[in-house]
């Protein structure tokens, strides 16, 4: 792991996470694995983030608004951040008390805060932060983490807030290095082990906005610490009501894909006829072996 760029807190704002047995290893950003560049390739290099740094801003400016009306934090911390991009827009919200934690592979020339506001770390491992923030965001991560530790990134992001922001796919969805896709309900349940109730107060803003990426429209839910001021004049998620959702533009996207499945499928089938009717001819001979 590189050395630690990040200057360390004061003093005065220090707080220690609440012991914890030690999680399952588990990869980095995003559940991506922690690799020296150098050493092993990664599929979450420069390429990757600069391929989706465009909807990442576009979506982070539409929704982060409405994560700072609805909790007015004043320190946010962003566990799998990438290239810091939601916390960009946290900043010039006027939150300037942030912390990006992400794999070492993470380009720095790419970093949208200053370095000193990233630190490098291996999501696989307990995080590396001795103090508590106001909110905590960990969106698009969990699935990338092995299920057994799903259990332990819940634990480690309640330690770290009262609040959490939270997105992760659910099956189906579909993405790089997709190992764990679970329904909004499975970490629902996982947050209320630890004491933390469901608030679906992002999704309805931005369910039909397009700005934003469909994948956080359909799988951003907040999860507040039971009794926590914060969530006064906030309605909690009602007992036996779900929170599994399939936004329409993930359907849209199976109903395309589908059809290019089907429609590849049928041209195939003359061919094949062609092959059939030839093995049934009296006389024919018996088709060469294939390979491939």
């Amino acid at each position: 792991m590189a050395a630690d760029s990040r200057q360390a807190p004061r003093p005065s704002r220090m707080r220690a996470i609440p012991a914890r047995a030690a999680p399952p290893r588990r990869p980095g950003r995003n559940g991506r694995p922690q690799m020296n560049a150098a050493a092993t390739s990664t599929p979450y290099g420069r390429e990757f983030y600069l391929d989706q740094q465009d909807g990442s801003l576009r979506s982070a400016a539409a929704v982060v608004p409405h994560i700072l009306e609805s909790f007015h934090p004043g320190s946010v911390v962003d566990v799998g951040c990438g290239v810091g991009t939601w916390l960009s827009v946290v900043r010039q919200a006027g939150v300037q008390d942030v912390l990006g934690l992400d794999g070492d592979y993470v380009d720095r020339s790419l970093l949208k805060i200053p370095p000193a506001d990233f630190l490098s770390a291996d999501l696989r491992q307990p995080l590396p932060v001795v103090r508590g923030f106001d909110l905590a965001m960990c969106l698009e991560v969990a699935e990338h983490l092995p299920e057994a530790a799903g259990a332990a990134l819940v634990r480690q992001l309640t330690a770290l807030a009262p609040v959490v922001v939270f997105s992760a796919a659910i099956p189906g969805q579909a993405g790089t290095d997709h190992i764990n896709e679970q329904w909004q309900d499975y970490w629902r349940a996982r947050f209320a082990a630890e004491g933390f109730a469901a608030y679906d107060v992002i999704r309805p803003r931005i369910w039909n906005d397009d700005r934003v990426d469909f994948w956080y429209r359909q799988n951003l839910v907040c999860y507040v610490r039971a009794g926590h001021p914060v969530a006064a004049g906030l309605t909690p998620v009602a007992e036996g009501a779900s929170l599994n959702f399939v936004h329409p533009a993930l359907f849209q996207r199976a109903l395309e894909q589908a059809d290019m499945f089907l429609s590849r499928a049928v041209s195939m089938l003359p061919r094949l006829a062609a092959k059939a009717m030839k093995r049934r001819l009296p006389g024919a001979r018996a088709p060469d072996r294939e390979t491939g």
